[in-house]
């Protein structure tokens, strides 16, 4: 069984995931401590994803995931990808994509495949890493 698990500041969060897949249409907010997406589970929005520990009333990040485990496993989103991450842990077989990508993060460690449609953004210390990073088009990373 495939197992997405989530740390809140109250308690430690397993959710059995058959298929193991997390997909909204319209915008996935997920607000946790820790976050660990792990052999083949999939966290998709058709539009827009934002992965944090606060949001506001207009459901814009004010905190940080303080580890994102993103190990054999995907991350995307068609429209808008924002996550705020202290460590964000990954590996050759995960992927992390959106059309627009904003990754603010501490520290990077890992490889795997990152990449955005329109626009890429990242930000954070670059501890060991071998992502391959790819903007299908538009300016500046």
């Amino acid at each position: 069984m495939r197992w997405l698990t989530l740390t809140t500041a109250q308690r430690l969060v397993r959710i059995a995931l058959i298929p193991p897949e997390i997909r909204a249409r319209r915008h996935l907010a997920i607000s946790a401590t820790t976050l660990r997406n792990l052999q083949q589970a999939r966290l998709l929005s058709d539009d827009s994803l934002a992965l944090g520990t606060l949001f506001d009333e207009q459901q814009q990040l004010q905190g940080a995931i303080a580890l994102l485990d993103n190990c054999g496993a995907t991350i995307a989103a068609g429209g808008t990808a924002r996550l705020k991450v202290n460590r964000f842990n990954s590996d050759a077989t995960s992927t992390l994509q959106g059309g627009q990508l904003i990754l603010e993060s501490d520290t990077l460690q890992g490889s795997g495949t990152i990449s955005a449609v329109d626009d890429l953004q990242i930000s954070g210390v670059v501890e060991q890493i071998s992502f391959g990073l790819k903007r299908v088009r538009s300016h500046g990373v």
